[in-house]
């Protein structure tokens, strides 16, 4: 991963005067992103908003060594406006990007567009992708989320399945950003909106970032956006030959730990409310604004600035704040549902208004933030008229403690506070089952069975540690304690796949294979697209020579993991020994669209073709193979073979012209 500098001759702002003369390419490699031209008659600036997951706003102007942690953003809203009070409406990504987007309000992108402005967008999360209304008034919309999800740090190795179709890094990102922006008309300004999702957990930044900041992978996270911010506003001017107008957003921030929250979305803390605003550009004056701001007044405020009009629900515009002049005040409000809808904890709302912050939950709390801004002192039973006084526009917008605190069955449903620590010892759990898994990864049985140990004492509820450490004993030929952890696995869950196929594994080894085919039903049952035990009911299959259970697994493993080359060459031999040949010459051909100089994948529509009668084109794809892989352990047979199928396709030709 290359670090993009920022020199110090991109700091300095070019000379106002007008010139139509052709920027030079050598110039526009390097000019900064947020010059100021000014008396000039121009065309519309293209307009980048950036939005990223789990940022908090305190990461901004930290000091990082000699430098500060994010240059490239704090040179953007060095020269330009920094709203200082920014929060966003909720700490979950779709709540938040969609009043970035202004999509109940007929949609940023639309009025863009309505302006004149070609409009494209970018995701990283395909939470935001096409159906969710974040794609609204967009003219080219990606949310391809690539062929995998590449991981840094070995610890996170479950992470490349898990997010694999559900999120792509920053890079890949700009890179789709960048490529639309190329393809986009030049007669046109452009409206590109990029969501980049990488500070999210797992705290996983590529080299040099990860090595930087060893010591808070976070950080790392964010260094890494930033280089990214750079790659995309200096990539925007070289494509396009002029300045962008930059707009950038934390859709939420972060938790770390503070509160007991170690991620977002539980509280409505500061650390999680609170986000980076700013607008770097033509047309803005330099300085911050102290006004609260939420998401949807930014949206509001950007439209008013590009002169695109919203419909009705839109937020406020604050373009008079810019100016310096006073705008009223007004409550405002952020809420989560995320406790209730996940956990079944009470929902939380949270309103910031004359200095004073309510947050409404089963025991409520009230901060003065100008005295206490990292909310330690909850002043609610001291100020009850405040707290009332607080509530009402809470009650205004729908935030009752009816609807709230309140269950589906009415039940009274717990406080998130009280319920954080016990959701923090899971993941304490789920930490050592991570460093077990590295343990095991490196041959190192005893220290992951430690590992494993220590998740079953820290969280005995859960059925993964049961599970872990099972194979563990298995592994280990502890085979009577191996059978006892995934017994206790299946007493808290009976259909968790990965305990079913561990006694599977152990009925194989007793002999009794009938239970273990039984055993691997169930696991296949559950797998829900799990790689590993869908792997481990085709080997197990394999070995008693049940192709066609084989086949299911296969599959599975192709429908989870599409664009797998390796799955989907297992696929087609197994279609092939079992008979199944057009539809393993159809997987095959599948292959062929992922990686067509894959040399297996050659054979194996080699092999397909010879048995679909079609000799001809059986030499072609092995004459490829021998091309790709010369030196392959069977290559001399493969020739062979060639020069038999040339003769058979040739007699065939001769028979067909008689």
């Amino acid at each position: 991963m290359m670090r993009i500098s920022v020199p110090d001759s991109m700091l300095r702002a070019p000379a106002a005067r007008c010139s139509r003369a052709p920027v030079r390419a050598a110039v526009l490699a390097v000019v900064f992103v947020a010059s100021a031209l000014t008396g000039c008659s121009r065309a519309p600036d293209d307009v980048v908003l950036i939005a990223v997951d789990s940022f908090r706003a305190d990461r901004l102007h930290r000091p990082f060594g000699p430098r500060s942690l994010t240059p490239m953003l704090d040179s953007l809203a060095a020269r330009g406006v920094e709203f200082t009070e920014a929060r966003t409406p909720s700490p979950t990504l779709r709540e938040a990007a969609k009043a970035l987007l202004a999509v109940d309000a007929g949609g940023l992108a639309a009025a863009m567009k309505a302006r004149g402005y070609h409009t494209a967008a970018a995701v990283g999360s395909i939470e935001l992708g096409r159906g969710s209304g974040i794609e609204m008034g967009f003219e080219a919309f990606d949310d391809s989320m690539g062929t995998e999800y590449p991981v840094v740090d070995p610890s996170y190795a479950e992470y490349a399945d898990l997010l694999f179709g559900k999120e792509r890094r920053a890079d890949a990102t700009v890179g789709s950003a960048l490529e639309l922006a190329g393809a986009a008309p030049r007669r046109k300004p452009l409206f590109l909106f990029v969501q980049l999702p990488d500070p999210e957990q797992p705290y996983d930044p590529p080299l040099p970032f990860a090595s930087d900041h060893a010591s808070f992978a976070y950080d790392g996270e964010i260094a890494f956006v930033d280089n990214e911010v750079a790659r995309l506003v200096r990539g925007l001017a070289r494509l396009r030959g002029r300045v962008p107008f930059v707009a950038f957003a934390g859709l939420y921030g972060e938790g770390l730990g503070e509160h007991g929250e170690m991620t977002h979305g539980f509280f409505l803390y500061e650390t999680t409310i609170r986000v980076p605003l700013f607008f770097s550009g033509r047309g803005v004056e330099r300085g911050t604004i102290g006004v609260p701001a939420t998401l949807a007044d930014a949206a509001a405020t950007l439209a008013a600035l590009k002169r695109a009009h919203l419909g009705a629900g839109a937020g406020r515009d604050l373009t008079a704040a810019l100016k310096g002049r006073p705008v009223p005040a007004v409550p405002i409000i952020s809420s989560t549902n995320l406790p209730k809808e996940r956990h079944g904890w009470s929902a939380l709302a949270a309103v910031v208004e004359g200095g004073w912050k309510l947050v409404r939950a089963p025991a409520p709390e009230l901060y003065r933030l100008a005295d206490d801004p990292g909310e330690t002192r909850n002043l609610a039973s001291e100020q009850p008229e405040t707290v009332r006084r607080l509530g009402m526009p809470l009650e205004s917008a729908g935030y009752s403690e009816t609807a709230l605190f309140t269950g589906a069955a009415g039940e009274r449903l717990p406080d998130p506070k009280d319920e954080i620590a016990d959701w923090n010892r899971l993941q304490q759990a789920r930490l050592h089952l991570r460093h077990g898994r590295l343990y095991e990864d490196s041959g190192a049985e005893e220290e992951a069975l430690a590992e494993y140990d220590e998740a079953v004492e820290t969280a005995p509820e859960l059925p993964d540690a049961h599970v872990h450490r099972g194979a563990a004993l298995l592994r280990l030929e502890r085979l009577t304690e191996a059978r006892e952890a995934f017994r206790r696995a299946l007493e808290l869950d009976d259909d968790l796949a990965t305990a079913w196929a561990g006694v599977g594994l152990l009925e194989e080894r007793a002999g009794r294979l009938e239970t273990a085919r039984a055993a691997f039903d169930r696991a296949l049952e559950g797998s829900r697209g799990n790689t590993k035990v869908l792997l481990g009911v085709m080997s197990f299959a394999l070995r008693t020579n049940d192709f066609n259970r084989a086949i299911v697994a296969g599959e599975r493993l192709v429908a989870a993991r599409p664009n797998d080359l390796t799955y989907l060459n297992d696929l087609a031999t197994l279609y092939l020994h079992a008979g199944r040949t057009e539809e393993s010459l159809a997987t095959s051909r599948r292959a062929l669209l992922v990686n067509a100089d894959d040399p297996v994948t050659q054979y194996n529509l080699g092999r397909a073709l010879v048995a679909t009668g079609d000799p001809a084109g059986a030499a072609t794809a092995f004459e490829r193979y021998l091309q790709l892989w010369p030196d392959a352990p069977n290559a001399e047979a493969v020739r062979d073979g060639i020069e038999e199928l040339r003769r058979r396709a040739e007699a065939d030709t001769t028979q067909a012209a008689s």
